[in-house]
């Protein structure tokens, strides 16, 4: 089942109530709906209730909950956003501002209506009620004309709704006289909200469905009482819905409160705690009254606060009244938190006059990140000597500290024109500048704009500069243009210069549609690359938004989308997009609710989502009662994850995490067990545990065998030290000045042992790679950010420069930058592909030779390929589950989950039924009437596995999940002396094939040593492996023969040289019988050996020369040897159509079927030496050999565990990775082959039965002589 659990997120909103880090107020505010009106055309509405502490309005709900609505305060002559922005007007003409402001606004009055019109268009329209003393809001439009209409008794809100009449809000009394019930989206779900008559408490529910039923709801409680200190009301405690509870501590005696300019005192949050079950989950420390030691860059005094202490102050010049301050004024805040540990973590924040935040540092464990934000302010002047972006940020300056004091800064710049449209930032650290520029058509329109009076705000162009390059070479990527339609300013086109690309879109002009889009074109250059249409059908809750995809390179044929929306929400009801086809339903507060997949189809699958709110957990469930339960905490932490898998667990616990008062996940255990009906027994509970460093990052991972990773971050440089501790470590260092970046590799003695360094361009593209053998390739791209060539170079093993030059090149209407056409390797094309205007692959060229794909119109998938050699193999493809079910004569039928659950082949008549638990794990297969099955535990760990032909394998695992013993009906292995990294030093086996093995891994990553003994033989290996993980030294002593091997590479960590020492009986072998004391390999530019050059014993040398295909270079043609006694080989005509070899160098030929698997092998006589037959997947499923009873290969999860010919069956017992044994077994015999294999499994000596050992030997890359 999934582990997605998004659907969850609400959750983290159920901490309803936050402290205000600059005046300690503590603030209650839930979400009640989001309004987008007019079928989704808008304009939109989020509205939410909040407390109000000083019962100064009663919008509906009663005196102390207020509406997030924008108003007018017409007794102060303040105008409020639902933004949280505020500014003064003047008392006598409350369309004038009479404090410094943005200009994205603009006021009127008209008909007793205070019309708000903002720069993107919209208009906010105002109506005095009840007193006079607050203009509500009564209506809002979108720049196109379409509005919500907010309707109003006096002062109290009533409804909601939009020009089609759609109600999305309703309130009135509740039935019980004592609350108000809210009815939202057209009675979809109530909120219901009572405030006691002391003033006592206040309820707020969750959202119910039925009316009436507020009951039963969960709920939001606050216990509140007036503050007798300070004149007003405070919340001490909310009981959430989670049953958690918020509780508050106050300042708010004349020692602890906080004092205005006027003497007045206000409570500030001295602490918050959240509790769940009686236990503190999060606690924050607040003072609002620190000591001033005069250190700061921003000088307070004492009791300097947000509400103007220590000064004289006007309360009627600006908003607020700290706005009145002449001279510079500075207050600070401290936050602080403690872990699990008692380590503080601590924010001080500096705030200026403006309440602009100016400087915060974060301290914890020693380390501080200081940020410093500038504004375009004055200091020394109050409200009206400021300019309009006195609130906008002009620089911020991060500066990271670690606790020796070593610090790394950064900035950042910011231009704002006075309209609140940005102008430009600028990374200094990067070196990345981004400039805007927008229309002036405030007196006329221009080319590219219509006529827009009041404001500047449509964007014109968008150009990057790298400040580190010739600033000439800006980039502008960005150039738009912009129609009169339908009474509204619309984007007409996005052209990028750079590229020379652009979209065209087109709206529908007149309808119900009008504004909508209509089409959408893109553009490369001149041609059109692709058109999209889109038209609209409204049903009874829904909005159907169809698109259609034309190309003129694909005539006749277009691509189609069908999207339902809910109109009143605009969530996903249902889509259907190539072929597949999903449904949505929701609750009726809009949390998922089901997910269908493919519905009314045979093929439909099922998710289904319950939400225990008073609980704190999610259940998902499948059609099968498969149920993974998700528990959080009130923070939105998972705290548990448990499953019920029916005849398997029910509610069983796999994940359980600990949290610390931060928030910072301090452990995880994990639960398993085993299930199935063979499996003996046995639970495990694994915990690991974190620690983080100071800048709250992961610093050590604990795992529960003992493991410790560990992740060290230097602010210094960037630095980044990765590993496990007593292994190889990486660091990882950024320079952002050079923009490069440097990775190396360290042993357990700090010494280097590997390096790479990468260059960057401004776009963070790869420019230049360099690693530490050597190998430099640059890297150039075009316009898209696509790469178009790489260049590598390196120095050979004869100490020659090489260079290879790739070179990529794109479909020309390509501009999402995957269609790759072709790949030139030193001036050799490797193939073309050809691409449609849907980016469909049509045509593939391999040396001459090309294959087609055919699609039907419409579809995105190929129903037929055609082969050079002119056969077609066609296919079937479901576009439900993304598979192709049928390619030629194989076909796949897939269950509910999109996994296989038969295969057939209809010309072998081979088939494979699967079966699998409930996590897609394979469970039982049956292949041609045999049968497997497999067991596991609960989180997936295999435990049986029982096969055809006496063969199993059942696994054992000790108390950390290492394993412990594994007996596969031939051998019984145990695991023992687990090292610190939980890797075996010991291995015993008993059984058809006694032996022991030991490892030592003291040496790594250098040298690592085996022992193997088995009966009278004892193998020992020696291995010494370069920086990078390959073996350069090998000695291997077998009783009293040695063999020393040396290996060399070239930097592209290729094998050059190979040399050999020893015992005659171990030296390496060629066809001919000669031992091998030396090898030297040369390679060309694509990889392919081109020359090797062999010495052997008897002291003669061959050179073998390899050549290829001119025109396709990894084709072999011939090879060629110096020494006579050594056959040449030619192939140059041996290969068929479709590039496999058809004849070798004895004359036998090969035939293929249409997957391009070998299916027959005959000699120069046209007499058949034997022939393949392939299951129904693909694997080689038999072998027919004259005379002889076929060979029958049999597998186990994809596995060869089985040969079978005839009566005689073959089964392999493999330990730690090496071949130990074979059974061969009729009806009435068996017999055992005992291996001794070395660390690369290739067998060094066999014993069959009691015969007498016969010893083999192998050429340096594996291929036994």
């Amino acid at each position: 089942m999934s582990d997605n659990i998004i659907y969850s997120n609400n959750y983290k909103n159920i901490i309803s109530g936050s402290v205000n880090e600059r005046n300690g107020f503590f603030d209650f505010s839930t979400g009640i709906v989001n309004i987008v009106g007019n079928h989704l055309k808008g304009p939109e509405l989020n509205l939410s209730v909040s407390f109000d502490h000083f019962k100064s309005l009663d919008m509906g709900l009663g005196f102390g909950l207020i509406f997030s609505l924008p108003y007018f305060d017409c007794s102060k002559s303040i105008f409020y956003t639902d933004q949280g922005v505020s500014v003064k007007l003047s008392g006598n003409d409350l369309t004038r501002p009479i404090e410094a402001c943005l200009k994205n606004f603009k006021i009127t009055f008209s008909n007793r209506i205070y019309k708000v019109k903002y720069h993107d268009g919209s208009i906010d329209e105002f109506k005095k009620s009840g007193n006079g003393k607050v203009a509500y809001l009564v209506k809002r439009s979108d720049s196109s004309g379409n509005s919500l209409f907010i309707h109003w008794n006096n002062d109290k809100l009533t409804k909601i709704t939009d020009s089609n009449e759609s109600e999305f809000l309703s309130l009135e009394s509740a039935s019980d006289k004592l609350g108000y019930e809210l009815s939202l989206l057209s009675g979809r779900y109530f909120i219901y909200s009572k405030i006691k008559s002391d003033f006592s408490q206040i309820k707020v529910t969750t959202p119910y469905f039925i009316k009436g039923q507020y009951s039963q709801a969960l709920s939001y409680d606050l216990a509140i009482r007036l503050s007798t200190n300070v004149g007003y009301y405070l919340i001490d405690r909310i009981n959430l819905p989670n049953r958690s509870v918020q509780n508050i501590a106050y300042g708010e005696n004349n020692d602890e409160s906080l004092v205005g300019y006027n003497g007045k005192h206000y409570a500030v949050v001295k602490e918050h705690a959240i509790e769940t079950g009686g236990s503190i989950i999060k606690r924050t420390i607040y003072d609002f009254k620190p000591v001033a030691d005069g250190s700061e860059e921003y000088p307070y005094k004492k009791g300097y606060n947000a509400y103007g202490f220590g000064v004289t102050v006007s309360p009627v010049q600006g908003s607020d009244p700290t706005y009145s301050i002449v001279k510079p004024y500075f207050y600070k805040v401290i936050v602080t938190e403690f872990d699990h540990e008692s380590q503080a973590r601590v924010v001080e924040s500096i705030y200026d006059k403006f309440h602009n935040l100016r400087e915060q540092k974060k301290s914890f464990k020693g380390c501080a990140e200081i940020d410093s934000f500038y504004y375009y302010t004055n200091d020394d002047k109050d409200i009206s000597g400021q300019e309009s972006r006195f609130k906008l940020t002009k620089s911020v300056k991060k500066k990271y500290v670690e606790p020796n004091g070593l610090f790394e800064t950064e900035e950042y710049r910011y231009d704002f024109d006075t309209f609140g449209n940005i102008l430009s930032e600028c990374d200094l650290t990067k070196r990345i500048s981004i400039d805007y520029q927008y229309y002036d058509t405030r007196n006329s329109a221009v080319d590219g704009c219509p006529e827009y009076s009041d404001f500047i705000f449509f964007l014109k162009s968008q150009t990057i500069t790298d400040l580190a390059e010739d600033t000439s070479l800006s980039r502008v990527v960005s150039y738009r243009k912009y129609g009169m339609i339908a009474g509204c300013i619309l984007l007409e086109s996005d052209a990028n210069p750079y590229t020379d690309t652009s979209i065209k879109f087109a709206y529908h002009q007149s309808g119900a549609d009008a504004g909508r889009l209509l089409t959408r074109e893109v553009y490369l250059g001149a041609q059109q690359c692709s058109r999209q249409q889109f038209s609209y059908i409204e049903e009874n809750i829904g909005l159907v938004v169809e698109s259609s995809t034309f190309s003129d390179g694909v005539p006749g044929e277009h691509l189609s989308t069908r999207l339902e929306l809910d109109k009143l929400t605009g969530q996903k009801v249902f889509i259907i997009a190539n072929g597949a086809e999903s449904r949505f339903e929701y609750y009726p507060d809009g949390r998922l609710k089901t997910e269908i997949c493919s519905p009314g189809s045979i093929n439909q699958a099922v998710r289904t989502f319950q939400y225990f709110d008073e609980e704190g957990w999610v259940d998902c469930s499948d059609q099968f009662n498969n149920i993974k339960r998700t528990v959080y905490d009130a923070l939105g932490n998972v705290k548990s994850i448990s499953l019920t898998i029916p005849n398997v667990v029910t509610d069983y616990t796999i994940e359980s995490n600990t949290y610390n008062l931060l928030g910072q996940k301090i452990s995880t255990t994990v639960y398993d067990t085993t299930t199935g009906n063979k499996s003996a027994n046995r639970s495990w509970q694994l915990t690991t545990t974190y620690d983080y460093d100071g800048w709250m990052n992961v610093q050590h991972t604990y795992h529960p065998d003992g493991v410790v990773e560990f992740s060290i971050f230097e602010v210094i440089n960037n630095k980044t030290i990765s590993g496990i501790q007593g292994q190889n470590y990486t660091v990882t260092e950024s320079d952002f000045v050079q923009r490069k970046q440097f990775n190396k590799i360290y042993d357990t003695n700090n010494i280097l042992i590997n390096s790479e360094e990468i260059s960057f361009d401004g776009l963070d593209n790869i420019i230049q790679r360099t690693n530490g053998f050597g190998i430099k390739t640059a890297y150039s791209y075009d316009k898209m950010n696509r790469p178009t060539s790489l260049q590598t170079t390196f120095i050979d093993s004869e100490k020659n420069e090489c260079n290879i030059f790739k070179e990529i090149s794109y479909a020309a209407h390509d501009i999402g930058g995957e269609c790759v056409e072709s790949i030139i390797v030193n001036n050799k094309q490797l193939g073309r592909n050809t691409y449609d205007a849907f980016s469909r692959l049509r045509e593939q060229e391999v040396n001459g030779k090309v294959t087609v794909m055919s699609y039907e119109p419409g579809k995105m998938t190929h129903y037929q390929v055609t082969k050079p050699d002119g056969k077609i193999v066609s296919s079937d493809y479901d576009p439900e589950f993304g598979i192709y079910t049928r390619t030629g004569s194989r076909e796949q039928i897939p269950n509910l989950k999109g996994l296989v659950q038969q295969a057939f082949d209809s010309v072998t008549q081979s088939s494979i039924q699967y079966h699998y638990r409930f996590d897609g794990l394979l469970e039982r297969e049956i292949i041609n009437n045999e049968q497997w099955s497999y067991e596991y535990t609960l989180l997936g760990q295999p435990t049986i596995s029982i096969m055809p032909g006496d063969n199993c394998e059942i696994i054992e695992y000790d108390d950390f999940m290492r394993i412990k013993s594994i007996n596969d009906g031939i051998n019984y292995t145990e695991y023992s002396d687990f090292d610190t990294f939980s890797r075996p030093q010991s291995v015993e086996v008993s059984g058809a094939t006694p032996m022991n093995m030991t490892f030592d891994y003291t040496g790594l990553p250098r040298t690592m040593k085996s022992k193997l003994v088995q009966g009278d033989d004892i193998l020992s290996e020696v291995e010494n492996y370069t920086s990078d993980g390959k073996i350069e030294t090998k000695i291997t002593t077998l009783g009293q023969q040695e063999l020393v091997e040396n290996f060399e590479y070239d930097a592209m960590r290729r094998l050059v040289k190979y040399t050999a020492s020893g015992s005659v009986e171990l030296l390496s072998k060629d066809e001919l019988g000669k031992e091998i004391v030396e090898q030297r390999f040369k390679f060309d530019n694509f990889g392919n050996i081109e020359e090797v050059t062999t010495f052997t014993l008897d002291q003669e040398m061959n050179v073998s020369t390899y050549h290829y295909n001119p025109d396709y270079p990894t084709q072999l043609y011939s090879i060629q040897h110096t020494n006579h006694e050594y056959s040449d080989l030619d192939f140059q005509h041996s290969y068929d159509h479709n590039g496999a070899l058809c004849e070798d160098q004895n004359g036998n030929k090969y035939e293929y079927n249409d997957y391009g698997e070998l299916v027959r092998v005959t000699n120069n006589q046209m007499i058949e030496l034997t022939s393949y037959e392939y299951d129904a997947i693909g694997r080689l499923y038999k072998q027919f050999i004259p005379n002889e009873p076929a060979i029958e290969y049999q597998y186990a999860n994809d596995n060869l565990v089985y040969l079978k010919q005839g009566e005689l069956g073959v089964s392999s017992s493999i330990v730690n990775g090496r071949l130990v044994s074979k059974r061969f077994k009729t009806l009435d015999r068996e017999l055992i082959s005992d291996y001794l294999c070395n660390n690369s499994n290739s067998p060094l000596k066999v014993k069959r039965g009691n015969t007498i050992s016969q010893q083999y030997s192998y050429t340096p890359y594996g291929l036994r002589t």
